[in-house]
């Protein structure tokens, strides 16, 4: 079920083509040097809204998660990670306001650890979820899975039917983020939504124009990644490790490119 992946820290230029995805991985819990070196970049809006965390270790997850966000998408941009601006969607899906609405982004987190995805053009959503065991994940199947999924879910024993449980929830929700609906909007339209195999597995799918990959990471979270209109499956993915980029200056990194 999930593929091997093999993480990296970013070397060089690297091309973000068309067909490619660019997943970056980030350990949220950092040093307070790079907390308050993060923080500085950071809009009046997203202040506010790490202020509102009760806790000083949900704050600094807050503020470490968004500022290596604006750290990523300078890079491709060229550009200050205090320059960036953001929009919010209907649901709260953010995207870029300036410099180029080329770039796609989403990204998601769960206990520490955050991913983002970046793409060129196409509409992403991402979403990552700690592997565990929960008391009503039956209610949940039976009120939120399709038919299909309830059939493989129910399929599984033990910690196999933990997995297909996140397996299929993430694909679900990094399929709303990615089409920029919400929850009930898909539970509304479920009986005519269709997830399509693409490999003899289940962690490829064709779903109502989307391609959607799942995969685990280590053995400890599970994740899915949803392109919107993709007309070039299969994909290509690269993976990033993002807490290198929590140097003192953006100005260390090296320029990066997309295509179009």
């Amino acid at each position: 079920m999930g593929e091997l992946i093999h993480w990296k820290e970013p070397t060089g230029i690297l091309i973000l083509p068309s067909g490619e995805i660019h997943v970056w991985r980030a350990k949220l819990d950092c040093h307070p040097s790079v907390v308050r070196l993060l923080s500085g970049e950071l809009s009046r809006d997203e202040w506010c809204r790490a202020s509102n965390f009760y806790l000083e270790k949900d704050r600094s997850r807050f503020i470490v998660c968004r500022g290596i966000l604006r750290r990523i998408l300078a890079l491709y941009l060229r550009a200050q990670p205090d320059q960036l601006k953001f929009d919010n969607g209907q649901y709260g899906k953010p995207t870029l306001a300036c410099p180029n609405q080329d770039i796609k982004f989403n990204l998601s987190h769960s206990k520490g650890l955050a991913l983002y995805a970046v793409c060129v053009k196409r509409d992403i959503g991402v979403d990552l979820e700690s592997i565990r065991e929960i008391t009503n994940a039956t209610r949940i199947a039976k009120q939120v899975f399709t038919l299909k999924q309830q059939q493989e879910y129910f399929s599984e024993k033990g910690m196999e039917r933990i997995k297909a449980f996140f397996r299929i929830w993430t694909q679900i929700e990094s399929y709303v983020k990615a089409v920029g609906s919400g929850l009930a909007e898909f539970l509304d339209n479920q009986d005519v939504l269709t997830m399509h195999p693409l490999n003899n597995g289940r962690n490829i799918y064709n779903y109502e124009e989307c391609f959607t990959f799942s995969t685990s990471i280590d053995m400890n979270y599970m994740t899915s990644i949803c392109v919107h209109n993709s007309d070039c499956y299969p994909l290509k993915f690269q993976w990033f490790e993002a807490n290198c980029l929590c140097r003192d200056s953006i100005k260390e990194q090296r320029c990066f490119h997309f295509g179009k």
